[in-house]
């Protein structure tokens, strides 16, 4: 027998396979089988058509045992399926806007299911639910008391519903909500009243529609009840009243939050407000404050985050300037990750070097000066050269996401040509995915043969090689 067809063998290299690479293995023989069929069946979807699929009960069955995540998905039982599930790590309840999932039956009864699923799986660390209006019931969410991550949407809920809640996940970690639709102006996190959550890490709210429970949310953190808050999100997209907003700064003005680390505030933040907000805060590592009124006043501010910055998301910022993105890239060592607008390459040259050495990944549009094919030259070379240094890069984004985004006349996006400095890329050895959409390119087959030879690991390449090309996504 082949040393190398082992069993023991096989398994270790089973490790190292993904879904799609896993499925075909798993069909050569029972062997395989055994090694490769705990990742095919990792992940399982029921829905309708599962559902009612006599040979899927079966397979699941004998399969249970290697099921970590559970997706149930528009069906009207789980009866059947849940008793052999001993190891779920995650489980996501979910149905559309009909309530399609619940509505079968009487919707207690089905909860008390999911309660019983969710108690004979001690190592469950994260529930998602999108059910459409149809709150869970005391008993699931006492069920749930254990659950670290908890991410609900798209729920109604009473003052009742809100207490069962907070009552029942007091040990929670993580929680996501996303268009909680309040009965009687009841606030989201009015139920958790005054008692003290001392394990919540991360609260994200990202609410879509009119109901984000801002004003609750902000008193719950004055008040102190998530001390150890490390990530906040608010993603609010509907207008916030700027004296909520006002009470926001006042809360982070009094110290109430001392180890927050990561920080999302999105759409709704002017200028003035975003840089009170980063003054008040001692230095973040995460960042987002993409679709906002960031501008030079935020900016300013952000000067005290520069030494421990390692995420900054800025996109679609119509106030940020190409010298704010030069500055941050001059002025940041420990950043791996930055989303910005757009920066003209006279910023980069007259810059300092770039320091954030170790980026990872780079979106951002880049335009040179077009009106002498020298001048086109002179300043894609000046631009490569600072790319070069960055040899950690995994994605490069240096094109326009936007079909309404358009450089002014006089400019054009960065040359990908040999003869412009592309051959100072060589470094990015870890490079995969490579974007300049909407950019005119004129590369030739030299061009494209360099890019196969040195930058190996690349995968995907978007954009027009060649101006008179068509677009699409190109394996290299």
């Amino acid at each position: 027998m082949n040393p190398l067809l082992l069993p023991e063998l096989i398994a270790l290299v089973a490790d190292y396979f993904n879904f799609d690479e896993a499925v075909s293995p798993s069909l050569v023989c029972r062997v395989w089988n055994v090694a490769f069929g705990p990742i095919v069946w990792r992940s399982y979807l029921i829905d309708a058509k599962t559902h009612t699929n006599d040979y899927s009960i079966p397979a699941m069955s004998r399969n249970a045992p290697h099921i970590r995540h559970l997706t149930c998905e528009e069906v009207s039982s789980i009866d059947q399926y849940m008793i052999p599930c001993m190891k779920l790590r995650d489980l996501t309840i979910w149905q559309d806007h009909r309530g399609e999932l619940l509505m079968a039956v009487d919707p207690a009864v089905e909860w008390g299911r999911f309660s019983k699923l969710i108690r004979q799986n001690p190592q469950l660390n994260k529930v998602t639910i999108s059910v459409a209006g149809r709150p869970a019931t005391y008993d699931f969410w006492a069920a749930a008391s254990s659950i670290a991550r908890v991410e609900i949407s798209n729920i109604q809920m009473d003052e009742q519903d809100i207490q069962t809640f907070w009552t029942g996940c007091k040990n929670i970690q993580e929680l996501s909500i996303d268009s909680i639709r309040p009965i009687d102006n009841v606030e989201f996190f009015a139920g958790a009243q005054e008692s003290i959550y001392a394990d919540m890490r991360r609260i994200a709210v990202l609410d879509r529609m009119r109901y984000a429970p801002a004003t609750s949310l902000i008193q719950f953190l004055g008040q102190g009840q998530s001390p150890n808050l490390t990530s906040l999100t608010m993603a609010c997209s509907w207008l916030i009243p700027r004296s909520t907003v006002r009470s926001f700064i006042s809360v982070l003005e009094q110290g109430c939050l001392p180890r927050l680390e990561d920080l999302t505030l999105t759409y709704n933040f002017l200028d003035a407000e975003l840089s009170s907000c980063l003054r008040a805060l001692a230095p973040l590592k995460r960042i987002n404050c993409s679709w906002s009124k960031f501008g030079p006043q935020a900016m300013a501010a952000l000067e005290s985050h520069y030494a421990t910055l390692e995420s900054l998301k800025l996109s679609e910022c119509t106030q940020l300037t190409g010298n704010m993105i030069q500055k941050v890239l001059e002025s940041c060592p420990l950043l791996t990750e930055l989303f910005a607008t757009d920066i003209h390459a006279p910023h980069i040259q007259r810059g300092r070097p770039w320091v954030c050495l170790g980026l990872k990944r780079l979106s951002v549009c880049v335009f040179v000066d077009s009106r002498t094919a020298k001048s086109v030259r002179k300043q894609s070379q000046a631009v490569f050269e600072q790319l070069g240094r960055l040899t950690r890069l995994e994605m490069l984004t240096v094109g326009m996401n936007k079909l309404d985004v358009s450089p002014a006349p006089k400019f054009q996006g960065l040359d990908f040509r040999l003869e412009s400095g592309m051959d100072q890329l060589v470094g990015m050895t870890r490079l995969e995915k490579l974007s300049f959409m909407r950019t005119k390119q004129n590369m030739s087959c030299q061009d494209v043969a360099w890019m196969r030879r040195h930058l190996q690991r690349l995968v995907m390449v978007r954009g027009r090689c060649n101006m008179y090309g068509d677009y699409r996504e190109q394996p290299i």
